[in-house]
């Protein structure tokens, strides 16, 4: 599958959900998510523009392999995901096959679905609680992902073409 998205930098949580609300927007998920990602210790994986990630939430975990194609205005990236039945055991396979922790993360995500899109508003947790809340807007086409940002007020040039690694270095604490 091809995944398409930008990220729009510092929303307030409260205000967005009242707007999506407003829109018609119909919520499907409201969780914290913990991630952990993985390479190998020549890092390989990003060598290739990859990335490997862990995550679990209370409903499912899931292992998903990203394949970066392009960070023009979107973000794109080939992504191969599955469904794991459990969490504990994928990560010590992980571990047998010689893939090292390389960071975790938890965050809070409420996801809402309008138009065609996914808008996903993120709020990190833990070492990266510093980062201001954000939305990410997951579409189809440019299209229809920067349509949406329209109607939530904002511009095509607040849309980043920005990966997790990438919004982290941007918010580094200095």
């Amino acid at each position: 599958m091809i995944e398409r998205e930008v990220k729009i930098l510092e929303v307030d949580e409260k205000h967005m959900c009242k707007v999506l609300k407003e829109l018609g927007a119909e919520q499907k998920f409201d969780d914290n998510l913990y991630a952990l990602f993985y390479d190998f210790e020549d890092e390989r994986l990003k060598e290739g523009s990859m990335s490997l990630r862990l995550r679990k939430s209370q409903s499912e975990s899931t292992l998903t392999l990203k394949h970066l194609q392009n960070k023009d205005t979107l973000k794109v990236a080939e992504e191969t995901e599955l469904v794991v039945s459990d969490f504990n055991e994928m990560r010590a396979l992980l571990s047998k096959l010689g893939l090292s922790e390389r960071k975790s993360l938890r965050k809070h995500r409420v996801r809402y679905s309008l138009d065609g899109c996914f808008v996903d508003i993120d709020k990190y947790l833990d070492d990266l609680h510093h980062v201001p809340c954000f939305i990410e807007i997951e579409g189809p086409d440019d299209e229809s992902i920067f349509a949406v940002a329209e109607k939530l007020s904002f511009k095509k040039e607040d849309c980043k073409p920005w990966s997790t690694g990438d919004l982290v270095r941007h918010y580094k604490k200095r």
